[in-house]
């Protein structure tokens, strides 16, 4: 059942991010190496034809956990986790999620419908908005170049009664990537 009170404090967990939120570190230890070797990696993964944009590795983050103990603001790192953003054939964004078990998770194959906020082919920047009808998880991601010339990956999600767990999360997180 919908519930306006929870509603908004989980929209106010999430403007309060954008306003200014937690510090969050850029340093994530991925290396280029590693980075590298992700996308050498993924190159099979991907469907015939795509092209990867980035990859990116571990996030450091932070959450704003409304429930199921009302805990707040956590450190959030996906340590384990990696990201690669590629375009289908099709020209369609897609993700892959390498998770801790090692295994890829196609977002599209997993049920989510993703659509570009953004493609800057001049900068190699862009922004995909993720969302998953069947659980209401919201995600967005934006890779940008850096004044120094690195590429980092910012990314939120909103999650609302997820799993058995009964989760109810906004999270921020940033990650180093590679072209």
């Amino acid at each position: 059942m919908f519930n306006l009170k929870h509603a908004a404090m989980a929209l106010l967990a999430t403007a309060s991010l954008l306003i200014g939120g937690p510090v969050i570190s850029q340093d994530t230890g991925a290396t280029e190496d590693g980075l590298l070797a992700l996308k050498s990696l993924a190159q099979n993964m991907v469907p015939e034809g795509s092209d990867i944009l980035a990859v990116c590795g571990s996030s450091d983050g932070k959450g704003y956990y409304l429930w199921p103990r009302h805990d707040g603001w956590q450190s959030d790192p996906i340590s384990g986790g990696r990201l690669v953003f590629f375009v289908t054939p099709e020209n369609e964004p897609n993700i892959l999620f390498l998770d801790a078990l090692g295994e890829f998770i196609n977002a599209r194959e997993d049920g989510g419908i993703l659509s570009f906020s953004f493609l800057d082919p001049k900068t190699g920047s862009f922004g995909i908005i993720e969302t998953y009808p069947s659980t209401g998880v919201t995600s967005t991601y934006v890779v940008t170049v850096s004044p120094e010339g690195e590429l980092f990956g910012l990314w939120t999600s909103l999650k609302s009664h997820v799993s058995q767990a009964n989760i109810s999360k906004v999270t921020a997180h940033v990650t180093r990537c590679a072209a």
